[in-house]
């Protein structure tokens, strides 16, 4: 489980930030906008738009209805995983671009943080999924452009997944929404309570 209090042993490794690093930023979007369009055309593969296709006014409604609605079960499957690791304060909120979930008062291991990050699109994935085969075929696109923004949508997420990659298992993560932080063992301090190697006897 993860902790509400960083060990003194540890030191700050990086620290992610949207609102500072405007580059990153930028970039993400890009990729997020490509990797939609780039569904959309896989989307056409399995789905083409033909002279059957029948454009109604509902499933601009519900396209609409149904991104926004997205956006809010996206930050509450975070939220939810978060709290499943640690009992604690979850904060919400918006940012120009972005919604988010965070807890200020947190730190992650490794593995939980990637499932964190990965369980809005796996699950909610999963579900969208489900209704494009289930539904009528009138509404593959309605469901479907609501799945790429599921998928495209957290670009952000892989990258922060692709950077821990590179990080030791013992890394501790805090993420209070919009900023990030990844915490490392410093090898300069020793915990007596995590040292494994103990050749001190008890004497009393």
């Amino acid at each position: 489980m993860g902790l509400t209090k960083l060990p003194s042993n540890y030191r700050l490794a990086r620290e992610i930030d949207m609102r500072k690093d405007k580059k990153m930023a930028f970039w993400l979007n890009v990729a997020g906008t490509f990797l939609f369009f780039a569904l959309c055309v896989i989307g056409y593969l399995i789905h083409p738009i033909d002279s059957t296709f029948e454009f109604k006014f509902i499933y601009i409604i519900v396209v609409i209805a149904g991104l926004f609605l997205y956006i809010i079960l996206h930050e509450l499957t975070h939220a939810l995983f978060m709290r499943l690791f640690i009992h604690n304060r979850v904060n919400f909120g918006f940012h120009v671009y972005a919604a988010y979930a965070g807890m200020k008062d947190g730190y992650f291991r490794r593995l939980e943080y990637i499932i964190i990050a990965l369980a809005p699109v796996v699950i909610l994935g999963v579900a969208l999924a489900l209704l494009n085969i289930f539904l009528p075929s009138g509404w593959f696109w309605t469901i479907f452009i609501i799945q790429g923004q599921n998928i495209a949508g957290a670009v952000g997420d892989y990258y922060v997944i692709y950077l821990l990659t590179k990080t030791s298992s013992k890394t501790l993560i805090n993420d209070d929404g919009m900023s990030m932080r990844y915490y490392e063992v410093d090898p300069s301090k020793i915990d007596y309570e995590e040292r494994k190697d103990d050749d001190f006897f008890d004497l009393q």
